[in-house]
C-alpha cells in the first residue's frame, strides 16, 4: 500500500509527498513491517528528481546503500536519472558501477549527459551501447535537436534501421524549431509515401510551418 501511495506522489505535482509518506511510514509501523524495498527506493528518487532536490537524493541514496539496494538494477537506473537532474558526474559514478547495465541505463546514461550538456559523452555512450532499441536511437535525435545539433540529428534520423512514430515526430519537431522548414515537408511526404499515419505531434509541426 505504502509503495503505491509513494509511487503515485511520485508522479503527482506534489512529488516532496513522497518523502513525507515514506517517513510517516517509518514512524507508524515496527521495522519489519515496515522495511522498504527496491521499488521504494526507486520511487523516492524518482520524487526527489522530479523536485530536483539533490540533497534529498543524497539522502534516499545513502538509505538505499544500508539497505542493500545499491546494486539493484531498478534503483541504480533511477539514482542515474535523478543525478542526472544535478549532476553528470554524480550519474556518471552510479553508471560505472553497475555491473551489467541494461539498455534502460545506459539510455539514462545518456540522457542525463544530454542535460548536463555533455554532447560528447552522450555520443560515446550511445557507440558503446551493446544492445540499442527504438528509445536509444530516439534519445539522440532529440539530444542534439534541443542542442540544435542539426547535422547530428540527420546523421542519426538517417542511420535509423527503424523508425517508430516517436523518430518521425522528433525529427519533423526538430526541423520545425531549427527553422529548417523546407525539409519539414519533406521528411511529412517520406512519411506518407510509406503509408504510416502521422501522429498529432507530426502534423503539429507541419501546422507550424505553414501559419
Amino acid at each position: 500500500m505504502y509503495n503505491t501511495l509513494i509511487r503515485g506522489f511520485s508522479e503527482s505535482p506534489r512529488p516532496q509527498n513522497s518523502i513525507t509518506t515514506f517517513i510517516e511510514m517509518r514512524r507508524e509501523l515496527s521495522f519489519s513491517s515496515a522495511a522498504p524495498n527496491s521499488f521504494t527506493f526507486a520511487f523516492l528518487l524518482k520524487a526527489a528528481a522530479n523536485y530536483e532536490s539533490l540533497m534529498t537524493g543524497m539522502q534516499l541514496h545513502y538509505q538505499a546503500l544500508l539497505h542493500g539496494f545499491d546494486g539493484h538494477l531498478f534503483v541504480g537506473t533511477t539514482l542515474i536519472s535523478m543525478y542526472g537532474e544535478c549532476s553528470v558526474d554524480f550519474s556518471m559514478k552510479v553508471f560505472d558501477e553497475m555491473l551489467e547495465p541494461n539498455v534502460v541505463a545506459w539510455n539514462a546514461a545518456v540522457t542525463a549527459c544530454f542535460r548536463g550538456g555533455d554532447l560528447e559523452s552522450s555520443e560515446r555512450l550511445f557507440e558503446s551501447t551493446p544492445f540499442k532499441d527504438s528509445t536509444s536511437w530516439n534519445l539522440m535525435l532529440a539530444g542534439y535537436a534541443k542542442a540544435g545539433e542539426m547535422e547530428m540529428v540527420r546523421k542519426v534520423f538517417s542511420e535509423m534501421e527503424v523508425k517508430d512514430d516517436v523518430s518521425w515526430s522528433s525529427m519533423i519537431t526538430a526541423l520545425t524549431q531549427n527553422g529548417c522548414f523546407d525539409e519539414v515537408f519533406s521528411v511529412f511526404m517520406d512519411l506518407r509515401r510509406l503509408g504510416l499515419r502521422p501522429n498529432e505531434v507530426s502534423l503539429t509541426g507541419v501546422f507550424e510551418v505553414t501559419k
